[in-house]
């Protein structure tokens, strides 16, 4: 009897894939650019993502994580992260600190 594996796809299912991604990607970020912490780049608190994704509309979710990580990967955010101080909840407000190892991290991307 032969399994039928998930993992595996056809480009053309793939490409589908990709391409309605890419419609909620849009969607996604101007959901997400509605909350204070993401109209200027700052750290973002531990668990920001995971909150958002809670928050997000169903059809979303997927979007808002893709954007989530996309935004943590920029090398704006990287700097500013580097930078140390302050992380920041959704509402704008300080939610925490960058520890040193996340300064050093960020730094050491920055420099790759």
């Amino acid at each position: 009897m032969a399994t039928l594996s998930l993992k595996k796809t056809t480009p053309r299912v793939e490409a589908m894939r990709q391409s309605t991604a890419g419609m909620n990607d849009g969607k996604a970020m101007d959901w997400i650019r509605k909350f204070p912490v993401f109209r200027a780049v700052k750290p973002l608190k531990i668990g920001a993502g995971q909150e958002l994704v809670k928050l997000a509309p169903m059809g979303l979710r997927q979007g808002v994580r893709r954007n989530v990580r996309r935004w943590c990967q920029k090398k704006e955010y990287q700097r500013v992260l580097a930078q140390g101080g302050h992380r920041f909840g959704l509402n704008g407000m300080p939610d925490g600190q960058v520890t040193a190892e996340e300064e050093a991290r960020a730094l050491k991307r920055l420099n790759k």
